[in-house]
Formats: structure tokens, sequence, C-alpha cells
């Protein structure tokens, strides 16, 4: 059985801008592997965060620096490596993850393995600043001080040895007191403080603190401190819009009034090698692992699917008019889960599918999408089985079939499947399924055919719509977007759940609502009906009475015979008559009754003559 080789690599232990230095790859196959190439890959990132902890961050990744090692070959059973050589340009900058500033650079090996999974690798590496002057150069004895004295006000004098620090060194000084008379000094605290700075923005991002007691002060009398600095301190740099500056704090803690502070800034830098050969000899660097870790798999899984990374761990893109948007779940108890959501413009199918179980119970036909295991475990329900099977061909029943939960109906699809995500492997073939599930839905619309009642009558409706200037859903026989006298309409079927044409529509809508409220509905199926009808117009009073005029009451009467119903509110006039009509131009009568009804509602000058 083929197996990936195990990967190491070897770098310096410093790596300094403009510089250049080698990375040697070892890989130890357990087994015979051939390969198509061996690519090793340098990349830096820069991420800012300046609004605090939710906002998003400012990324920027740098042109990354790619060597290949190795072509196609055989790499038989044993140890082999091969060493790349980069020239590091002098804008990378160092290496530092703070509180808003993220510097990170790493290298990755890529060993593509033919019909299989390649081996990849990600390694982060650390870039140094070149070393400050060395320690005799640093200015010694900084003198500092609070301000004053002033009459009776708390007041210390201070020194420092130099003003160059190295991290996992020894910061030594001395601290005199004054005005001890008139004070009570109870312990003097001393903070490394470092402070990031993001454009004009800064912020303390580390504070490395000691206590030191005061027993017995005398006045100006010195007290030598000596503070270790912690092994893993951050070196000060300053790298374009960025910094992290160090300083020395002391506190004076005064019983009985306020304390008092000081400051004075300090060079953080990389401990001094006790021998020249420790910079140069190349050490193991250790895997990317934990929050960047997984932020990388997400980051190639954007650029290898085309989608785009827009937080931390969620992928949003397009495919045609499809919207598609995959992130990751936390359910508690249940676990985490990889969830894709697409949305579409409406298929006007009554479309349910989803996995079966004993909850489904959509209103519908049942329709019988196959009789292989991918289509046995969906359950879809829809108004009319024949224009259902052109939309779900057995592949993409096949990758339905794959996630552990799919909900997918008129509007969109939610799909999941259980995986926390960072795995690029598992990650990669979920969004490839939701993408293929896009791409087939994008296609959607094309292969739907029209409703069979109304099949022949499809010409007919077409030339409706562009006589109303609208759009056909075909898939409903309605007519969306259209207009007539100036007011926007709607004209269509509707439909039972089990296929039956149930009437055929017209809505006028009224653009801006009515002024006040109005909620009225006739039933007109029996010639009769008129007489009660136009009872029920007498009998309203108020502000629906004086609009429901003698020109309101004319248009109603055309619409009385030519409908079953009318209904009237503050925001459209709807009618319904019998279905199906397999023309629609003969609607042209009712529906300008409908537009004259609408415009006396709004007490709008009656138009011409209409067809």
């Amino acid at each position: 059985m083929r197996r990936w080789p195990k990967v190491q690599l070897f770098v310096p232990r410093e790596i300094h801008p403009g510089e250049s230095f080698i990375a040697e790859v070892a890989l130890r196959c357990k087994s015979e592997v051939p390969v198509e190439f061996i690519d090793v890959t340098f990349q830096s990132e820069e991420r800012l965060t300046t609004g605090g902890d939710l906002s998003a961050p400012h990324v920027v990744v740098r042109p990354a620096l790619r060597a290949r090692v190795s072509e196609a070959q055989c790499l038989p059973k044993g140890d082999h490596r091969f060493a790349a050589r980069f020239e590091l340009p002098r804008d990378v900058p160092p290496s530092y993850v703070g509180r808003s500033i993220e510097h990170r650079s790493s290298i990755e090996v890529l060993v593509s393995i033919p019909w299989w999974p390649d081996a990849r690798s990600t390694f982060e590496v650390v870039v140094t600043r070149a070393r400050p002057p060395a320690l005799g150069a640093a200015r010694p004895a900084i003198r500092f001080s609070t301000a004053g004295p002033v009459s009776r006000e708390p007041y210390c004098e201070g020194s420092l040895v130099r003003d160059v620090v190295f991290a996992g060194g020894t910061l030594e000084g001395a601290i005199a007191l004054g005005n001890v008379e008139y004070n009570r000094y109870t312990a003097i605290g001393l903070s490394l403080v470092g402070v990031e700075r993001v454009g004009a923005a800064q912020a303390e991002a580390h504070r490395y603190s000691i206590v030191l007691p005061v027993v017995e002060p005398v006045e100006g009398r010195v007290e030598p401190f000596r503070m270790r600095l912690p092994e893993g301190i951050q070196p000060s740099f300053s790298h374009g819009r960025t910094s992290l500056s160090w300083s020395l704090e002391i506190e004076l803690e005064v019983a009985w009034g306020q304390n008092l502070t000081a400051s004075v800034p300090l060079t953080v830098a990389l401990p001094e090698p006790d021998e020249p050969s420790k910079v140069a000899r190349p050490q193991a660097a250790a895997h990317v692992i934990g929050s960047e870790r997984w932020r990388r798999i997400w980051t190639q899984e954007a650029e290898r699917s085309g989608l785009t990374l827009t937080r931390e761990q969620q992928l949003d893109g397009t495919r045609g008019p499809v919207s598609i948007s995959i992130r990751r779940n936390h359910r508690g108890a249940d676990g985490i889960y990889l969830v894709g959501r697409l949305s579409w413009p409406s298929l006007g199918l009554d479309l349910v599918l989803q996995k079966r179980c004993r909850a489904n119970r959509a209103r519908g036909q049942v329709v019988e999408v196959g009789d292989d295991e991918a289509a046995r475990e969906l359950r879809v329900v829809a108004r009319e089985p024949e224009q259902v099977h052109p939309l779900l061909p057995a592949r993409l029943l096949r990758v339905l079939g794959r996630f552990e939960s799919v909900l997918l109906d008129d509007d969109g699809a939610l799909l999941s499947v259980r995986d926390a995500g960072h795995n690029p492997v598992t990650l990669g073939t979920f969004v490839s399924d939701v993408v293929d599930v896009a791409e087939s839905m994008s296609r959607a619309p094309e292969s739907i055919p029209p409703p069979a009642a109304l099949a022949g009558a499809a010409p007919a409706w077409r030339r409706f719509a562009r006589e109303l200037g609208g759009t056909l859903q075909s898939s409903r026989m309605w007519i969306a977007g259209g207009s007539w006298g100036g007011l926007p309409v709607a004209v269509g079927t509707t439909w039972t759940p089990r296929g039956k044409p149930e009437a055929t529509v017209i809505e006028v809508g009224l653009a801006p609502p009515l002024d006040f409220p109005i909620q009225l509905a006739f039933e007109t199926a029996e010639p009769e009906d008129e007489g009660r009808t136009l009872e029920r117009i007498e009998g309203l009073e108020g502000e629906v009475a004086a609009r429901i005029d003698r020109r309101a009451r004319a248009a109603l009467a055309k619409l009385f015979g030519r409908s079953r119903r009318v209904e009237l509110s503050s925001s459209a006039v709807r009618t319904a008559g019998p279905a199906p009509c397999m023309d629609p131009a003969l609607l042209v009568s009712q529906l300008g009754a409908s537009v004259e009804l609408a415009r006396a509602l709004r007490r709008e000058l009656p138009l011409g003559p209409y067809r």
C-alpha cells in the first residue's frame, strides 16, 4: 500500500530579511514512493486588528517564494534530502505574535504524489531583525525621574545600566526615593511594558512585573534592583505601519496618597549567542499547530475552490445565480458540523428534498427519483413529479447522499456533515460537494418543463409577459415584475399540492400603499353575489366607505362575473378567476378593471380606454 513519506525541515536558527538561507527537506520513505515534483514554498503573512476582538483583521499576504527541489522521480525506500535556497526580501517583517499584530512566516513542503493525496507539511519559521550593536556600545547610565520634587510630593530618581536588554537576560538598575519624610512608601513596582502600534493607534500588549517592598526608606539612598526577563519575550521592532516598543515603568505605592509613576524607553533584543556556530547550526522547525494551522487549511481551501475566506473559518462565493456560504457550527453536545448554505431564485415547484426520517411530512406528491442507494436515502416531495426529474440527475443524488443532513427546497439548500473543519482532506471533500450542488442548481431553471396542464399555453404566456414587461417563471406559469397603467402587476396560476390548477390570479400593487387600513374580500362565484356584495359596500362606514365611491364600485362591477374572489388591502388589489387559463391575453379586460379599481382607491384620474 502506498504511504506518505515523513517530512522534516531543517533551517538556520536565525533568518534575517535581505539575506539568503538554505532550507533542507528530509524525507523518510517506508516504501517506494513515486513523486511528480517536490516544491518548497516560503510564505510571509501580516494580520492587523485595530478595532477590538470582534473586528475582522486586515491580512496582508506577501508574494510567496517557491523553489522546486525535485522533478518527477521514484523515491526508493529510505532517507532522502533536498535543499532549497531562498533570498529573503528586505521588507519581510520579523516574526511576532501579539494582541493586534501578527507577523508569521512559514515554509510549506509539498510532495506531489500521482493518483494519491499529496503529502503537504507546513512549518513555522522565525524571521529576526539584524542584531543590535554589541552590548558594550549600548548607552549606559540612563537616568530618569518622576516630576519634582515639588513640595512634599512623592519623588524618585533612577538609572539603568544600559538601554538595551536581551531576552532571557537581566535588567539592572537602581532607584533612590525622595521626600521620604512626608510620604509613606510601601512598595516599588517595576514593569516592563510592551506597546504595539498600528498606524496611529497604539495599545499595551505585554506587561512583565515585579514588586519590591520598601521597609525602611532613607532619603536619597540608592537601592539596586535586578529584573530577569523571560526567555520568550518579543524583541523590539519597527516595520512599516507596525512597531513594538518597550519601556520600564516604575510605580511608587504611597500609603494614604496617590501612587506615582515614571517611565523610560528600552530596546529589547535577541540574546547574544555564546558562540558563532550556534547561529549557523540548523535545527528542526516545529510544525504549525492550533488555530494558525486551521486558518491555513481554510485559506488554502479558499484558494483551491475559488471561494473567499470572509472571516475566521467561513467561505463565501457564488456560482451563477447561486450564493454559497460554508462555515463551522458548534451544536453543543451534538458536536461540530460543517454547514453549507445555498440560496437561489425560487424554482416554483413546491419542492422539498430531505434525508428520509419519520419527521418528513411535507405536503405534495412523493417523487420517486431512482432506485439506487443514494436515491433511496432521500425523500422528495413536489407539486408535479415530471418537473422534478430533470432537476435531480443521478450524479447530483449521489452528491446529496454524502451529506449527513440535507434540506433542499425552492429557494435554497442546507447541507451539513459532522466535522470540525481541521482536516484538509475532509474539508476539501465537503466544499467540493457543496460547490457541485451549487453548480448543478445554477443550471436548474433551464431544465424545468412547464406544468402539464399549461404545457401548450407556454408561448401565449411568454407573449403576455413581454407585453407586461415582466418575467415569466414557466415552472408555475407566473409573470412577475410587470406593469399596467403605471402600476406594478403580477399575473399567474396558483396550484394545489397535488399539481392541479387552482386559480388564475391578478395582483395590482398600490405603490405607495394607501394611508389607511383596509382588508376586504368579496366572493363572486354566483351572479346573485353581486347584489349582496354591493349591499356590503353600501353598509361600510368611515374612510373605507369614502374611498369605495361610484368609480370604485363601477370597477368592482366589471370584476364580478370574471373573478371568483376579489380582495382589497392597503397594498394591493387581488382577484382570483378560473384556471387553467390557456391564453392570458383574455385577461386584459379583468386586468384593466383591477387597475381602474386601484387608481380609484388612490383617488387618481382614470386612464383612457383599455382593451
